[in-house]
């Protein structure tokens, strides 16, 4: 279902889905754009000032993959991330932060602030629609850009203001089911059978856990 945006620029789309989750939002928007260029930007987010024309910039680099930025929050000025990480046999997210001012290779990049190439994203599958709800799928298509031997790079001179919501404030829950799914779903795509039982080694203690492997 596609309108135009509320902007008033015939460029805006908006796309309207109803319980698409996480990866499959995120897919339908590239779907519908037409730029050489993609970002994927949560909606509660203040960007810096150049920060598209760093990013234009960063993805002139054919090697570059995904591209992304520093995170930091709009209710504490302390609080911030430039390095987004797999955290554990989890592969639950992780941050940590560098103080510097050039561009430099991240593990992952966040999917609150994310850009590369339409033609990359497209040519390595984009973010896989069989994820469900939320959780790990930044991490599934930072690993494949890996794999693929594309790299994942951070450009501190973006910064991103994010407003971090409580619980109450989410207007929706994220269950265990569905976080396992997608942690299981993304180490048998991407890691292989090995490091799968590995994966689902660490977390299948919960009966989430082997719920999802039905159906994987």
């Amino acid at each position: 279902d596609f309108v135009n945006g509320g902007s008033g620029d015939a460029r805006v789309q908006l796309i309207r889905g109803a319980g698409l989750g996480v990866a499959r939002a995120r897919a339908a928007g590239a779907d519908a754009a037409s730029g050489v260029k993609l970002i994927f930007l949560d909606a509660h987010v203040t960007p810096s000032a150049e920060w598209l024309t760093y990013f234009d910039e960063l993805l002139a680099d054919p090697s570059i993959g995904l591209a992304g930025a520093t995170i930091t929050s709009l209710s504490d000025n302390g609080a911030k991330g430039n390095i987004y990480t797999v955290a554990g046999p989890d592969l639950a997210p992780g941050w940590h932060y560098r103080d510097c001012s050039e561009p430099f290779e991240s593990p992952a990049i966040a999917g609150a602030c994310m850009a590369c190439r339409a033609e990359w994203y497209r040519a390595c599958g984009g973010f896989d629609p069989g994820f469900r709800r939320y959780g790990r799928e930044e991490i599934e298509l930072a690993l494949r850009c890996w794999l693929l031997g594309f790299r994942c790079v951070t450009d501190p001179r973006v910064e991103i203001r994010h407003r971090f919501k409580t619980p109450s404030e989410q207007g929706f829950t994220v269950s265990w089911d569905e976080v396992d799914y997608n942690t299981l779903r993304c180490a048998q795509m991407v890691l292989g059978s090995r490091r799968l039982q590995h994966v689902f080694s660490t977390i299948g203690m919960r009966p989430s856990a082997w719920r999802a492997t039905a159906d994987l």
